[in-house]
């Protein structure tokens, strides 16, 4: 990885295990630790990628990619941070095989990007901003119904991950 500055180790280790021990492997007692019980999310809930408002949410949201999608996997592309705030930009992919916001299985394979910036204290993850593309989602998957407009939650990415891409302290790629 490129570093071009200090990053702390401990929060490049708490976004790590989030992606590769909780969202890839499902490990919900180790979610439980390392995000923090008052962690603020400002996403709206229909385009969030990662649950923070509490145990149940984040159960429901794990339990229902796993059965939509049990073979879902989420690729770091790369990591910013600044101070203790981190954007993560991943590749979400897998296949469809059970039912997801009412869109019943399909089989096809999805790919889609997420953009999250996740601000760490004490090896917790205590605010998150971001946004997972749930419209690009419906249509690999052949729901032409839209919750929202593309414009929208793209404008929205950028606007949460814009503040925190400006003189960072680190910028890479996982095996850079």
């Amino acid at each position: 990885m490129k570093v071009t500055g200090m990053v702390l180790h401990q929060e490049m280790t708490t976004i790590h295990r989030l992606y590769e021990d909780v969202l890839n492997a499902g490990d919900l007692d180790l979610a439980r630790e390392l995000i923090a019980v008052k962690a603020v999310d400002h996403t709206s809930r229909a385009s969030s990628s990662l649950p923070t408002a509490s145990d149940v949410e984040l159960t429901a949201f794990l339990d229902e990619l796993c059965t939509a999608f049990p073979d879902v996997y989420w690729a770091v592309e790369t990591i910013t941070a600044r101070g203790n705030t981190l954007v993560v930009r991943t590749a979400m992919s897998g296949s469809h095989h059970g039912e997801f916001r009412g869109l019943r299985p399909t089989g096809r394979e999805f790919t889609l990007h997420s953009v999250d910036a996740l601000r760490v204290s004490d090896g917790q993850i205590v605010e998150h901003w971001g946004e997972l593309d749930v419209d690009g989602l419906r249509e690999q998957l052949g729901d032409r119904r839209a919750e929202h407009s593309r414009d929208g939650v793209w404008r929205g990415v950028a606007q949460s991950a814009g503040d925190y891409s400006k003189g960072r302290d680190y910028v890479g790629s996982p095996g850079d």
